[in-house]
């Protein structure tokens, strides 16, 4: 018997040494264990729009994609769905006073209220979901399936959150442990960047970020991916490349830079030049025309919803005209925003809530751990040196350059969308917003001598231990905000 569990152990111990050796494995752990955890420990509601984001998803579900512009009973003009009125209720009561008071807690027995609550789907009214409106149907297509799985049991209201949930953080991991498996180049990087407290926070919401933060990670995989064969790029990966462009470029207008990185693969990987300039002639024009499209289906609301956010002070149309007419102040307000912060500015805010701001961005994670986090990630950087494919020069400094110029065009789409004309302090821009960009410069940590003389399993324990503190420092903050 002795004999037997000896054997056991030693068996055990082996497969736990070959695991952590794979990064992949790692995150497929981390990702799976801390994402459900998050799924059920974050009460309903509980991250930026959450409420009109499930809303969103909902009309998406009933397969109602552009939203109706409707009157209240007082005449006010809003766009909206019908949505039934036990959800909108379950919704206003579920979210409640806490976001944006740190004092305030979540009332657990509403989870008892809600969780048996019945859906009566027909018994419908209008509401409105202007802000979650102007976003494509493409990002909330987990959210609404998982919805959908909701409704055909007749699940309550509360189920229907945890449902859509589940399926933003299947999604996450799936095509995340992807992206990984297929870089060729600085694996544990991405497993570190992927699990950053607010990535595994989001992976768990209701937020239409998952998607997009998600493909773009597989996306860079993609393309870097097809640097190192030695065989022209074959027509199905090359269709898969395009599918995940199409979609990054209906997730959000910046998105559409990704389609320059098609420019990375060099011509002879695709056997022949007319196939260099059919693939990227497509993702590029296909992609502005998708955008173009969806744009337009949307452009009053868009301009509405604007109109609602700065009060009436902003226009799309008339802040551009300004950025035009005004290039050298514009860029000046750019770094004096986010480069130099001057005083009154929120420049520092971006870099903290890029890393850890949870809940309605008033929920910080403790700086040690931030510290934790980003020092395991510049490790696992510098263990990816002489390991792995080499980037060139050129290379870099596209990234780099694709990188500068997502941004901006980030920060352009917050001073258009909900800066008043002219002003000085650009307002709405958030740390996440960058995630899907800064991947690329993951691209940057690449050379031929090594740095760290380190083993795989071993930088595999290290990164895993460190990951779990901050990732369980994180589940009891979100424990202690919520319900202590």
């Amino acid at each position: 018997m002795q004999k037997k569990l000896k054997t056991y152990y030693k068996s055990t111990l082996k497969k736990y040494k070959q695991s952590i050796a794979i990064p992949q494995r790692v995150f497929l752990v981390l990702a799976a264990g801390f994402g459900l955890l998050f799924v059920f420990l974050t009460p309903p509601f509980q991250e930026p729009d959450a409420p009109t984001h499930f809303l969103r998803a909902y009309q998406i579900s009933d397969f109602h994609f552009v939203a109706e512009k409707f009157n209240d009973e007082k005449g006010g003009v809003h766009y909206g769905a019908p949505i039934p009125k036990s959800v909108v209720t379950a919704t206003n009561e579920l979210t409640g006073n806490i976001p944006g008071a740190p004092a305030n807690t979540f009332n657990k027995s509403l989870f008892k209220k809600y969780i048996a609550q019945p859906l009566n789907r027909d018994d419908t009214q209008m509401t409105v979901i202007e802000a979650a409106g102007v976003y494509s149907p493409a990002v909330y297509i987990p959210q609404s399936i998982g919805i959908n799985i909701g409704k055909a049991f007749n699940a309550s209201p509360l189920l229907l959150v945890w449902m859509a949930r589940l399926m933003n953080l299947v999604l996450w991991i799936g095509v995340i442990y992807c992206a990984i498996r297929l870089l060729p180049f600085a694996k544990w990087a991405l497993v570190v960047f992927a699990l950053s407290p607010i990535a595994v926070f989001f992976s768990a919401s209701l937020s239409p970020d998952v998607t997009n933060i998600s493909l773009a990670f597989l996306f860079f995989s993609l393309i870097v991916s097809t640097l190192v064969t030695g065989a022209k790029v074959s027509g199905r990966k090359l269709t898969v490349i395009l599918l995940v462009l199409f979609i990054l470029a209906l997730s959000k207008p910046v998105n559409l830079m990704f389609a320059f990185m098609l420019l990375l693969v060099p011509i002879r990987h695709f056997g022949k030049t007319w196939k260099y300039l059919l693939y990227c002639g497509a993702g590029i024009v296909v992609s502005l025309a998708l955008f173009y499209v969806w744009n337009q289906q949307v452009r009053e609301l868009l301009e509405f919803q604007v109109q609602i956010q700065s009060g009436g002070k902003n226009s799309v149309s008339g802040q551009l005209a300004y950025i035009l007419h005004e290039p050298l102040t514009y860029i000046k307000d750019i770094l004096r925003n986010y480069v130099i912060v001057a005083n009154g500015t929120s420049g520092d805010a971006v870099l903290v809530t890029f890393f850890g701001v949870l809940g309605w961005l008033d929920t910080s994670v403790p700086l040690w751990t931030i510290l934790l986090y980003v020092l395991t990630l510049f490790f696992a950087l510098l263990y990816q040196f002489g390991r792995g494919l080499v980037l060139s020069n050129r290379q870099k400094v596209f990234l780099v350059a694709l990188f500068a110029l997502a941004f901006v065009g980030n920060v352009t789409a917050m001073y258009l969308n909900a800066t008043a004309v002219g002003d000085s302090l650009i307002a709405g821009v958030q740390g996440r917003y960058f995630i899907p960009f800064a991947v690329v410069l993951i691209g940057l940590f690449t050379a031929r001598k090594k740095i760290l003389q380190i083993e795989e399993r071993k930088i595999g324990a290290i990164i895993l231990a460190s990951l779990l503190i901050v990732l369980i420092i994180t589940a009891m903050k979100i424990a202690m905000r919520y319900y202590l």
